[in-house]
């Protein structure tokens, strides 16, 4: 009688989040990577949405000062570099070299 339970307010921190596309995210996209950052994070997602046509297309996340490539300019470049890679480990050794 007067006493009242003390209200407990939970709290739940976001986490600054840079998400760069190719092009504008629609709504629907936005609420979809929204959706899988906070089930990753376990934290809200504070999104800060950037475009860069250079990425060709997929997206480049920065949280927590890690970068998660999954454009499709880095996907070439992997592959260039698997490719460079591959074709130098194929190639016959020029006269005078190895033995």
């Amino acid at each position: 009688t007067g006493y009242s339970e003390p209200s407990v307010k939970i709290i739940r921190a976001s986490v600054p989040v840079v998400v760069t596309t190719a092009a504008p995210l629609a709504p629907a996209e936005r609420q979809q990577v929204a959706a899988s950052l906070r089930e990753s994070l376990g934290a809200e997602p504070d999104l800060h949405l950037r475009v860069d046509e250079d990425l060709i297309g997929g997206m480049v996340v920065q949280v927590a000062g890690r970068i998660y490539d999954g454009s499709v300019v880095s996907e070439l470049r992997q592959l260039r570099q698997m490719l460079t890679q591959t074709t130098a480990a194929e190639r016959p050794a020029a006269p005078g070299e190895g033995g």
